[in-house]
């Protein structure tokens, strides 16, 4: 559903001795339905209305899909996170792709996220990852 759109509050629609009240009321009344508009119009993105973040990183993992080096991210969210989801997997090393949808096993300690499994990527190549952690 598209919302439809909307009425701007304009003080000369109203009486002259509540001009003043709805000036006041219009001006923050305005902004937020302005926002609720083209936000709900293809303008809600992850990194500013959505609680996750956004990380990129480059990962080569072992004949198990253990990471080979880099498995820790710094997590900068306040809730703990619900999941993740690789939503870029790109092959640095050479042209062949992915032997499935890559998935990550993590686990949060204190504010640092430990990768311990990537499945999905050919071991051995080296992969640029942009992962979403969607906080609680």
């Amino acid at each position: 559903m598209k919302i439809s759109g909307f009425k701007r509050l304009v003080k000369e629609d109203f009486p002259p001795d509540q001009q003043g009240l709805v000036e006041k009321l219009a001006t923050v009344f305005n902004l937020f339905q302005e926002q609720v508009y083209y936000a709900f119009n293809n303008n809600i993105s992850l990194s500013e209305n959505i609680l996750a973040q956004t990380i990129s990183i480059k990962m080569r993992v072992d004949a198990t899909g253990h990471p080979i080096g880099n498995d820790q991210i710094k997590y900068t969210l306040k809730t703990r996170p619900r999941g993740a989801q690789v939503i870029a997997a790109n092959n640095i090393t050479d042209t062949s792709g992915l032997s499935g949808a890559p998935f990550l096993v993590f686990a949060l300690a204190g504010d640092i996220i430990t990768i311990s499994q990537v499945t999905g990527l050919i071991p051995g190549k080296d992969y640029d990852l942009t992962v979403v952690f969607y906080g609680t």
